[in-house]
């Protein structure tokens, strides 16, 4: 039995504890989910995010994080995923303030017409939401298991 396969259960452990941790939130969301989803936000912060992602770590500096979140993986690899994470948390919390200040700016552009400032407004708010959330529900717990002794792994 190779490392991949005995590390299978851990990665398993992950999916479902982030699926559990997205039902819920959603759920907490009351009936109305989709006030909260916004497209061009939605993109903005992601978007954006993994191109920074991608630009400063290249490809495989990309899939080594992740696969040591997903598999572990030995001391090197711990510390690389660990340096990731908290970097990508800063940095998606960058993206949803950038998105923030051009929402701010659509907003002021469109103060003659009142009818064009709540979507301006909303995409101010869900830009920041998204960078907050990538920060706190993805990148955090990502580093809190890069983080985590080889040894207390399954």
């Amino acid at each position: 039995m190779n490392a991949l396969t005995q590390n299978q259960p851990w990665a398993l452990t992950r999916v479902i504890g982030f699926t559990s941790a997205t039902a819920i939130l959603v759920v907490g969301m009351g009936a109305q989910v989709m006030a909260f989803v916004d497209a061009p936000s939605l993109i903005f912060a992601v978007g954006v995010t993994a191109a920074l992602l991608v630009l400063s770590h290249g490809s495989n500096g990309v899939t080594r994080p992740f696969h040591t979140f997903l598999f572990g993986a030995g001391r090197e690899d711990q510390e690389l995923a660990t340096a990731f994470f908290l970097q990508m948390g800063g940095v998606s919390l960058s993206v949803g303030t950038l998105g923030g200040l051009l929402g701010c700016i659509q907003m002021s552009m469109n103060l003659t017409d009142p009818s064009a400032i709540g979507p301006a407004m909303a995409v101010t708010v869900l830009t920041i939401l998204y960078g907050l959330g990538m920060a706190l529900f993805a990148f955090s717990a990502a580093l809190s298991v890069a983080r985590a002794p080889t040894l207390e792994r399954p």
